[in-house]
């Protein structure tokens, strides 16, 4: 069967039918093809009313569907030799179809009039189809155009490649071959005909020169490059009258192009009167104070009555005044350093805390977040939304001073407690001990004296359970108050410390001392040692460790403690961000009682690899 093919391209011409309008005082029709497999060909004739186009675009969806796979891309190509013009409605409706078509690729246009290339090339400069809408002059360029946009599309323009039993077809649809051999000049093609017709004054010579000066006028308009300003040069302009439709034609063309724009610009501008109308209201009833900064002038330009209630001066004494005059002077520093760093390009935050001056002298603090406008790369405009927060920096200030009162109240119950405990265990060892030894002695003295040998197991029971409660006050003694601290010093009672952990719990504790140990105050070093006693029952009892090192360096910045294990280790970051649990409570006691005596507490653990703290104190108590 032998298939239609143009003989330009070599696509097969397919699916080939006509459209007629149906008003019977029109003129119009069309004849519609499928080229290939993405290309809808299209050439139109007489003029195109707004009924004529309704009706074809309908014919081209119902075109579409029978012969185009369903959801591909098509590109649309159409022949305008034969249109003789168009309503203005026609126009709106064509547009929106090549707006809105979601399966059109693009619509590539060829022997356009002068009117009708006006006409795409207005609207495309008012971005009304820009991207969709192409204009060549011949249907070879339209063709090649065609196959760029079905590839950039990744869509084949041809899936038929056996072509031998094609036959290369002259349709409708398709260009006739132009036999003439070349067109002459304007003034050429005017002189000759006048030489042929030998009537140069007469009414059909004046006729013909209007018509022709008509024409040359829509081709000097539709030369006019809408993209860039200024206007080509007038020339070949003839002094007659000119074609009273083409003239109103392309004058309808363009103003239903701006009609277009200015329906637009309405719509967009009643919008923005109704959002300008709402943020105003919002702006002025707004809980939050609100100022405009031009940063060119160093000048406040606008504010609201909230910011005028904040700062106790009117609107017309804060319009002018530069932002600096509003804030005290550490403010003032804060701020002109925020604006070179704007200057110079650093980054800074949007939200910044200022402590300003009302007018009546009365300071207030204020939280401001700003929008600003850059030209440029350097700032221009402000808008910065103003939050009294000197209630909440008040509260700030008290709950920080509690949390400082609470933490000398702390200092204070550990020594109390440390005093308790010593006073306690000195009671245990000056007279439970002490009685408890006379007790032995005495045992041993009626041991010595009994004859009778049964008597001695029993007894010997009772001397074994008696050292026993010794040893036992002892160890509680010595966990209350240990009174090597106090009777030798730090370092021989941090040794004994070491060796009763080695000795109780069979892990080796090596110790390290650099500089004097008992050179700063009594309560440091009672807080230091139960920290470290803290610190040690910990790795006992969680980390599994087999050693333990601690070094101590006593220098003229202070006492510094570290203590290392080979224990199971934990994860740090993730104990940062937990609540403190009644375990992990002991270390956030420890971190609070040395941030208040000006020292810190760090830790540094990774699961399987052991723990490292460090911990440093000065070397007297602040006030």
């Amino acid at each position: 069967m032998s298939i239609d093919r143009c003989p330009y391209s070599g696509l097969a011409i397919t699916h080939q039918e006509t459209f007629v309008c149906s008003d019977p005082g029109s003129d119009f029709n069309a004849d519609i093809a499928k080229l290939g497999n993405n290309i809808l060909l299209v050439k139109a004739y007489g003029y195109v009313s707004s009924l004529a186009e309704s009706e074809l675009l309908a014919f081209f969806d119902d075109f579409i569907s029978k012969y185009f796979e369903t959801g591909t891309g098509f590109v649309y190509v159409e022949d305008y030799a034969g249109l003789t013009g168009g309503d203005a409605e026609s126009r709106k409706k064509y547009i929106s179809y090549m707006k809105n078509k979601e399966i059109l690729i693009a619509g590539v246009l060829y022997n356009l009039s002068p009117i009708y290339k006006l006409s795409v090339n207005l609207a495309k400069k008012l971005h009304l189809y820009a991207a969709r809408a192409h204009a060549v002059n011949t249907y070879e360029q339209a063709i090649d155009l065609t196959k760029t946009l079905i590839v950039q599309n990744n869509l084949s323009y041809n899936t038929d490649v056996n072509q031998s039993d094609s036959t290369p077809v002259v349709s409708n649809l398709l260009p006739k071959q132009s036999t003439d051999s070349g067109e002459s000049g304007f003034f050429s093609r005017i002189f000759a005909r006048l030489k042929m017709r030998n009537f140069f004054f007469s009414e059909k010579a004046k006729q013909q020169l209007a018509r022709q000066h008509s024409e040359e006028i829509i081709k000097y308009i539709a030369t006019i490059d809408w993209q860039t300003p200024g206007m080509p040069p007038a020339e070949n302009m003839l002094d007659d009258e000119v074609s009273s439709k083409k003239v109103f034609d392309a004058i309808s063309f363009v103003k239903s192009e701006i009609d277009t724009l200015m329906e637009e610009r309405d719509v967009a501008e009643a919008i923005l009167r109704e959002s300008e109308a709402r943020y105003r209201l919002l702006v002025e009833h707004a809980k939050a104070g609100f100022v405009e900064y031009d940063y060119k002038t160093n000048r406040i330009t606008n504010v609201n009555d909230e910011f005028v209630y904040m700062t106790g001066y009117s609107e017309q004494e804060l319009l002018g005044k530069a932002p600096v005059e509003l804030l005290i002077e550490e403010s003032q520093k804060i701020f002109l350093k925020r604006l070179s760093q704007m200057i110079t390009g650093e980054p800074i935050s949007q939200d910044i805390v200022y402590q300003c001056i009302k007018k009546n002298g009365d300071i207030w603090w204020a939280l401001l977040n700003s929008n600003i406008t850059y030209q440029n790369n350097r700032p221009e405009k402000a808008s910065v939304v103003v939050t009294d927060i000197s209630k909440l920096k008040h509260t700030e200030n008290q709950l920080l001073e509690y949390q400082k009162n609470l933490k000398r109240l702390s200092i204070r119950l550990s020594m109390v407690e440390e005093d308790q405990r010593r006073s306690m265990a000195s009671h245990l060892h000056e007279t439970i001990g002490q009685e408890l030894f006379v007790m032995q002695l005495q045992l041993n003295t009626f041991e010595k004296s009994i004859d009778n040998p049964l008597f001695l197991p029993p007894l010997k029971q009772i001397r074994e359970q008696l050292l026993k409660i010794i040893k036992e006050t002892k160890n509680l003694t010595f966990d209350l108050s240990p009174p090597v601290l106090y009777d030798f010093g730090f370092q021989e009672a941090l040794k004994a410390l070491s060796e009763a952990i080695e000795l109780k719990h069979g892990i080796h504790v090596q110790t390290s001392f650099e500089g004097e140990m008992d050179r700063f105050d009594d309560e440091i070093k009672v807080i230091v040692y139960r920290n470290i006693k803290e610190l040690i029952h910990n790795c006992v009892k969680h980390a599994d460790a087999e050693n333990i090192t601690m070094r101590l360096i006593h220098s003229q910045s202070g006492l510094n403690v570290e203590l290392c294990d080979d224990g199971v280790g934990f994860d740090v970051v993730k104990y940062n961000n937990e609540t403190p649990s009644q375990d992990g409570f002991g270390l956030f006691d420890i971190r609070e009682k040395l941030n208040h005596l000006g020292g810190s507490l760090i830790i540094d653990s990774t699961p399987g690899q052991g723990t490292s703290i460090c911990m440093q104190v000065p070397s007297k108590l602040r006030n």
